[in-house]
């Protein structure tokens, strides 16, 4: 084939995966997280609510791409049913919550609840943030409201897990503190990463957790929900603050339940002779076959640290090395070029309201967050809650991904610091060490000079 054709072909299929696939997100994976997401895009969750989704996907080092079309079909189907919709789907929220707050069942058990019922609730508040917010701001242009004050209305009425656990920290006596780790010990894990609570870690937290003394003013007047007259207005807000709190909170409360069991598989871990690394970059129907002491042959393939999983019609496969490489760099093209921008600032949505200056720092994945110091400027793909101790020392969260709903924003306002989600590519432009300013009245980070 000589380079004319090949180079045709090449720009064919490049053009058709613009066309069939979109970027969700970015998030420092592990195999068997990964395949429990995957499976949830079929699960019984999301067929109860009339979501039937064709359940490809791609996790390429990290970075999730879906079909184009999936969105579309759960879209429509939000312009259709609209309020019924989320009213449904939010007590189907609460409910699967409840069944994993009091869950007693054995660890092939978790693993079925989560990948059946529990993710496909947390993946479809992910994938309807999109349409929400531009739901309400068409709403808001219609009826001449700020669909930015607005949208800071999205705070969570109810505490979730690590509301509680940073109002508690805001109270934590010396003479507690064993009592303190005991309790929250699983806060720094996020599904079957990260690390527990210590006191190293407590101690840091509550060395940051008040940014204010360092001069910095916190804006967190958020607009008042009584000068809203529109219902339809009204009907969203209450949605989207629930929303809001399911999103945080099932993730949390999932981080929970899974530190529980990390005995459980410390102890299969050991029994195959393997590292509590290896076993999480397992697939879970390999994790099961351990569990149930069948086919160990997958336990000799040679895998990478970097690794993709793609799910297509013709079933699964993980790939490494090269061919990896070509299948990021080819669905890059959907996450915004790689090439070094020549503008020196970014726009995105204003989630929590303030301007500060600072120290950017690049946070890839959770070993990154590291770096975080008192004051620095935490720029992420987005955030999740391993991420709670570096985001205590930070000034402000500025992430490419995320919307109103999302795990930056709903801590931020929490903690009362500025925050702008959905700049797209402020991990890229920016460098760690970079002096920026975090306008979050306007939306606009931008390098300046100190």
């Amino acid at each position: 084939m000589n380079t004319a054709v090949r180079k045709k072909i090449n720009n064919k299929f490049e053009e058709e995966v613009l066309l069939e696939w979109t970027y969700w997100g970015k998030w420092d994976p592990n195999l068997l997280t990964v395949s429990l997401w995957h499976q949830a895009t079929t699960s019984k969750t999301l067929k109860y609510m009339r979501v039937i989704l064709r359940g490809e996907m791609r996790c390429l080092d990290g970075s999730y791409y879906f079909l184009k079309s999936d969105f579309e079909i759960l879209h429509s189907t939000l312009e259709k049913d609209g309020v019924e919709w989320f009213d449904k789907f939010l007590k189907i929220c609460q409910e699967e919550t409840n069944v994993l707050i009091n869950f007693e069942g054995n660890f092939e058990e978790l693993l079925d609840q989560l990948s059946n019922h529990f993710l496909g609730c947390i993946m479809l508040i992910t994938f309807v943030d999109p349409w929400f917010e531009n739901k309400i701001r068409k709403i808001c242009a219609n009826e001449n409201v700020s669909s930015e004050r607005v949208l800071q209305m999205m705070q969570p009425e109810q505490k979730t897990p690590l509301m509680e656990y940073q109002e508690e920290l805001r109270k934590l006596n010396q003479e507690d503190i064993d009592a303190f780790l005991s309790k929250w010990a699983w806060v720094g894990t996020h599904a079957f990463g990260g690390q527990q609570l210590t006191r190293e870690s407590l101690q840091e937290s509550i060395d940051g957790g008040d940014f204010s003394k360092n001069g910095n003013p916190i804006d967190s007047q958020l607009a008042n929900p009584n000068s809203i007259r529109s219902k339809e207005l009204e009907e969203m807000i209450h949605i989207g603050k629930y929303l809001a709190f399911h999103r945080s909170a099932m993730v949390e409360q999932m981080n929970k339940v899974i530190f529980k069991y990390r005995k459980t598989m410390l102890a299969l871990a050991k029994e195959n002779e393997i590292s509590y690394e290896k076993l999480i970059n397992l697939t879970h129907e390999e994790i099961l076959k351990l569990s149930r002491h069948q086919d160990r042959s997958f336990l000799l393939d040679k895998r990478e640290a970097r690794f993709g999983f793609i799910s297509e019609e013709g079933g699964k496969r993980l790939i490494f090395g090269e061919e990896l490489d070509k299948e990021v760099n080819l669905y890059s093209t959907l996450n915004v070029s790689n090439d070094k921008k020549k503008e020196i600032e970014v726009q995105g949505t204003v989630a929590s309201k303030s301007v500060v200056q600072g120290i950017a720092k690049i946070v890839l994945n959770a070993r990154d967050c590291e770096k975080i110091g008192l004051g620095d400027i935490l720029i992420a793909p987005e955030t999740t809650p391993d991420y709670i101790h570096a985001m205590q020392k930070a000034a402000a969260f500025v992430t490419d991904q995320g919307g109103i709903t999302s795990h930056a924003a709903i801590t931020a306002r929490e903690m009362k610091k500025p925050c702008i989600t959905g700049t797209k590519n402020a991990t890229k432009l920016f460098v760690d060490g970079d002096f920026v300013e975090v306008d979050a009245i306007n939306g606009i980070v931008k390098k300046i000079r100190k």
